[in-house]
């Protein structure tokens, strides 16, 4: 269904890898995947703008310390842990994909 190809979609940009990019764009159309693309692209460029700019203004280099100047220590220990499974569930994800699409046995 056309909400199911859009989450994939979604996922996909997210952290799932752009292996099932060409599935998605089967599922969805191509111009509902296009538009898509463009919204997470312009999204993305928006978002690392943001993060530079209070960067640029709290005097700080990384995420951590961009969320300890503005919420305090519990924020910053609270975003680490955040990225962190995000990272762990993207690696997952990713893994599971290389299962499913490649099977090596």
């Amino acid at each position: 269904s056309l909400f199911v190809a859009t989450v994939s979609l979604s996922a996909t940009f997210v952290g799932g890898g752009s292996g099932m990019a060409s599935m998605i764009f089967e599922q969805c159309g191509i111009a509902w995947a296009t538009i898509l693309m463009v919204l997470v692209a312009i999204l993305t460029d928006r978002s690392l703008l943001l993060l530079c700019l209070c960067a640029r203004r709290a005097g700080v280099g990384t995420i951590g310390d961009i969320v300890r100047a503005s919420f305090g220590d519990w924020a910053a220990i609270g975003t680490t842990w955040a990225i962190f499974f995000f990272l762990f569930s993207a690696c997952g994800g990713f893994i599971f994909l290389l299962d499913r699409f490649c099977k090596f046995y």
